[in-house]
């Protein structure tokens, strides 16, 4: 998340939805670059709630390594079994289930010799005998590429519901959001997930499969205090408890040698629910309560009783910001970063496509889908009726074609 918000502050992106899809799971989350991360304490792990503070980030157990397999009644499911780092996918040469991987690899949406920036080969032949596995238990498969292109299909719709968990259903409409994409294998599904939401723009960062540990770098150091006190919001103890807090706050980062800087927020909820919801604490929280609550779920009573469950005090040490210079670009193609020919496999029919070597694209460069973009930590693949332009941070911003030739006048 903290990456995400960096990439997403860099390139003057206010609001987005982060999409991390790693090898066993998928990580989303709903950001807003001009506010700190959310957490939350409605946290859920393996389906049972953990009421503790945590960044507010919702998984599902989709990834690249989910295996695909037919069910009892015939249906085609992904996940939330996974081969796992050991065998991993079919085409690592180890394992023997069809996975997700796989299954991009025999659309073509992955290229066998340029993964891990040409460092690893990919057994194509492997892939294909493991998805045909899967085709010979199922029925109504016309073809090995259509198993391959069902079972990213239901991966997709996995991971469409996170982002929709995140976003429709608290309230907020994707559609006003970029979708950050990233993880080694988010590139992959980044457009098809985009299409599904309505979203217009899609933003990948410089090396995704490595945006954690930019997060990392560029964390501040972060802890919180916090009381359950069970009071109306005019209760005369609700000031002392902030006081201790924050006194206790102080105390502990002095030992550091640090001056933190403090802020108040409390989780409130009407008398006799059983979850609270956070607010920034001031005059004026009750009254945003109300209106978080009618956002979240639907409706608001201002004239039911509101109770604090518990005060919260912050305390953040900003770390050090890394400094990146945006780079001048100039209109171009992407001509010197093309490395070959290639097919991929979209909308039932085989498809001419490039590949791309991303490294050798430089700041302005714009290229249009179908095409495979390939690097060290992951593949990016830009979709039948996308582009892809370059900006002076090394992202890359595709977008939908009719909304690519709004904002440059027309195809080049």
């Amino acid at each position: 998340m903290i990456g995400a918000l960096s990439v997403a502050r860099r390139a003057g992106i206010a609001r987005v939805l982060s999409f991390d899809m790693g090898g066993t799971s998928t990580d989303v989350a709903l950001l807003d670059a001009t506010h700190e991360p959310v957490t939350t304490i409605e946290g859920e792990v393996a389906g049972v709630p953990v009421r503790v503070p945590m960044l507010d980030i919702h998984t599902a157990g989709a990834g690249g390594g989910s295996l695909a397999r037919i069910d009892e009644a015939g249906a085609l499911q992904v996940g939330p079994q996974s081969a796992g780092a050991d065998p991993g996918p079919a085409c690592y040469g180890r394992g023997e289930g069809a996975t997700v991987t796989d299954a991009n690899l025999v659309l073509g949406r992955l290229h066998p010799e340029y993964f891990l920036g040409g460092a690893m080969r990919l057994d194509a032949d492997r892939a294909r005998k493991a998805i045909e596995r899967v085709q010979r238990a199922g029925t109504g498969f016309g073809s090995v590429e259509a198993v391959a292109e069902g079972i990213v299909r239901v991966a997709n719709v996995r991971m469409e519901s996170a982002l929709r968990r995140v976003s429709v259903e608290r309230g907020f409409d994707p559609r006003d959001f970029a979708l950050l994409a990233f993880g080694g294998a988010g590139p992959l599904h980044a457009c098809a997930l985009a299409s599904a939401l309505g979203m217009r723009q899609v933003v990948i960062p410089a090396a995704p499969g490595a945006l954690s540990a930019l997060g990392i770098l560029d964390a501040d150091l972060r802890r919180e205090f916090s009381r359950t006190v069970m009071v109306e919001p005019g209760s005369k103890k609700i000031g002392g408890a902030f006081r201790e807090l924050e006194a206790e706050a102080r105390e502990v980062f002095r030992a550091e040698g640090l001056r933190p800087v403090l802020t108040r927020s409390a989780d409130l909820r009407y008398r006799g629910q059983g979850f609270e919801l956070r607010v920034d604490w001031g005059a004026d929280a009750v009254a945003r309560f109300h209106r978080l609550h009618a956002q979240a779920y639907g409706y608001a009573d201002s004239a039911r009783t509101v109770e604090i469950v518990t005060l919260r005090v912050q305390a953040v040490v900003r770390g050090q910001t890394l400094r990146v210079i945006a780079k001048k670009g100039k209109r171009g193609g992407g001509a010197a970063a093309m490395i070959g020919a290639h097919r991929v496999f979209e909308e039932g029919s085989w498809r001419r496509a490039v590949v791309y070597e991303r490294s050798r694209l430089e700041s302005g460069d714009r290229i249009a889908g179908p095409a495979v973009i390939v690097e060290l930590s992951a593949t990016i693949y830009l979709a039948l009726g996308w582009t892809a332009t370059v900006d002076g941070f090394g992202n890359l911003m595709l977008a939908p074609a009719t909304t690519a030739r709004k904002k440059t006048g027309g195809p080049r």
